[in-house]
């Protein structure tokens, strides 16, 4: 009699642990609804730097998608934080070239402003340049 206790005790112990188990890992958590917000990173503007000219000015083509033809500023600044172009467009798909003079700053910064929607995004060109010499020394 002691033994069909203890054999019923431990199928329902085992038994009770199988269903709290099944229990448990059936169970779906329920999550809150999150507010979706834009943090898109895909960027409609492409600032290319194209190398220095025949004339020795530095050569950078801005372009920008603009599809609904918003109105946007186009802000370039020196090393200084000084504006030295601003411009005011609407074209759809924006392209302009700039050129520099080579030995006037050593860095630029493009921004470029969706006036509506007080959206911008900026570009830093940064210039530097190297002198390498090289000697070769060699004995007959």
């Amino acid at each position: 009699m002691k033994k069909q206790t203890i054999v019923t005790s431990v199928k329902r112990i085992v038994f009770g642990s199988v269903v709290s188990s099944l229990m448990f890992l059936s169970a779906n958590a329920s999550v809150s609804p999150v507010r979706a917000y834009d943090i898109s990173t895909k960027s409609k503007a492409e600032v290319k730097y194209n190398g220095i000219d025949k004339n020795q000015l530095h050569t950078i083509q801005v372009k920008f998608s603009n599809p609904t033809g918003a109105s946007f500023n186009l802000i370039i600044t020196d090393a200084n934080n000084e504006m030295i172009f601003k411009g005011n467009y609407a074209d759809k798909d924006f392209s302009k070239t700039f050129k520099f003079p080579k030995d006037e700053s050593s860095k630029l910064s493009f921004i470029i402003e969706e006036v509506k929607s007080k959206k911008s995004e900026q570009y830093n060109v940064s210039f530097e340049t190297i002198s390498f010499e090289n000697a070769v020394i060699s004995k007959n």
